[in-house]
Formats: C-alpha cells, sequence, structure tokens
C-alpha cells in the first residue's frame, strides 16, 4: 500500500526520519514527503514505523505537519514541535516501561488528509488520530513526537 500511495501522494525524494534526543528525552517516528494540495480518496498513504524502547511515565504525544525550515518549529535537539493541547492530534498519555511499535501514517482523503499514530507494547494499541487536515502541495514532515 506504501508504494502505491507513494505514487499517488506525489513523494519525491522519500527518507526516513528518526531521530532520538537525549537532553529532551523526546522521539520522533516519521518522514519527509512531497504532498499534493489536491488529495484523492484512495490516492494512497504514507507510513513510517519504528520500535522503541520507553520508561514509564506520563508523556505528551502529538501528530506534526511542518513545511520544512519555514514553518517548522525545532528545538535545539532537532526535534520538531508543534503542540496545541486542544488539537485533536494531540494527547497526554501515561505509558508503561517496555518496547513499543510505533507506527505513523498519513492518508489522502477528498481534498484533504488524516493521520493516525499508534504505540503497541503487546497490549493492545494506544492510537491518536487527527483529520481535516488541509495542507498546500509542498514538502512536510509528517509523524508524531513523544516527549517526557
Amino acid at each position: 500500500m506504501v508504494a502505491a500511495g507513494a505514487l499517488a501522494l506525489g513523494l519525491v525524494g522519500v527518507a526516513d526520519t528518526q531521530a532520538m534526543a537525549t537532553t529532551y528525552s523526546s522521539a520522533f517516528d516519521g518522514r519527509y514527503l512531497y504532498l499534493t494540495g489536491s488529495p484523492v480518496e484512495g490516492g494512497g498513504s504514507a507510513c513510517s514505523s519504528r520500535q522503541i524502547y520507553l520508561a514509564a511515565g506520563d508523556y505528551v504525544w502529538g501528530m506534526v505537519t511542518d513545511q520544512g525550515d519555514d514553518t517548522a518549529t525545532i528545538a535545539g535537539d532537532g526535534i520538531y514541535r508543534s503542540f496545541d493541547m486542544n488539537s485533536p492530534g494531540v494527547r497526554s498519555i501515561y505509558l508503561a516501561a517496555g518496547t513499543y511499535s510505533w507506527n505513523d501514517c498519513i492518508t489522502q482523503h477528498n481534498g484533504y488528509y488524516s493521520m493516525t499514530s499508534t504505540l503497541d507494547a503487546g497490549y493492545g494499541p494506544a492510537t491518536l488520530y487527527a483529520s481535516n487536515i488541509y495542507l498546500a502541495s509542498g514538502g512536510y514532515t509528517v509523524g508524531s513526537l513523544l516527549e517526557h
């Protein structure tokens, strides 16, 4: 599905972007994509995934969409941050210590995108979802960020 989505999304120069911060206790899962400003239903999805060990504790988990260096808020550790706790794409969550499968997908719909992120340690996934994301054509870093 990713291969079909790559053509429909107009992906150019796709590179997985996976960074771990050291001093901010943050982690990012996502990738850089070229997205069309006119997405269509059935046009496909693009996903990224990784395995990550997380310490037990409270986290802020949020979707990230930016447009390169023009609108990204980048902290000193190189992690993209764009959290608004009132957004449907952001939540506070308690996570038990363990190794998690972390998956992020952006999907085309008629005129807009949706994003889904899941964290699963084997006992049922936690899910973060945002819909009605309207983007102009261009390059974007998309995914999700965990801050501890």
